[in-house]
């Protein structure tokens, strides 16, 4: 990846629908040049296209949960029980004080993923923030 490359992602992550015509401009090639120069990109992985959700729009709340877990056993529990769970964005293992977080697009309601996830084996209820 060299600076073009950086120059093309920085731009697409600022504005995500730019122009062949915008890209060219921002690298000094050809909107051809940029284009292969994209599809390059694409083609290796190093960016992907994807759309993101507007919360607000749809009135929902994002919320990030942290739970601090006992064993891996039980954080390994925790994770296979909110997998499925259609109102969580994403779950990241963390190290350190906490040892899994999830990201939870609730509807103001996130108590009821909460109180689902404190009966779990290795999971103190004290320990769980909301």
């Amino acid at each position: 990846m060299d600076e073009i490359d950086r120059k093309i992602i920085s731009q697409l992550q600022a504005d995500g629908r730019t122009t062949l015509e915008e890209l060219s401009k921002i690298t000094g090639f050809t909107s051809m040049g940029a284009k292969k120069r994209l599809e390059n990109l694409l083609k290796k992985g190093v960016i992907k296209v994807s759309a993101l959700i507007n919360p607000s729009v749809l009135g929902l709340f994002p919320a990030i949960v942290m739970l601090e877990m006992e064993s891996a056993e039980a954080m390994q529990n925790v994770l296979d029980r909110f997998e499925e769970c259609p109102r969580v964005i994403q779950i990241f293992k963390t190290m350190g004080g906490y040892f899994s977080c999830n990201s939870d697009a609730g509807n103001g309601k996130c108590r009821g993923n909460a109180e689902r996830s404190r009966p779990l084996r290795g999971m103190p209820p004290s320990d769980s923030d909301i």
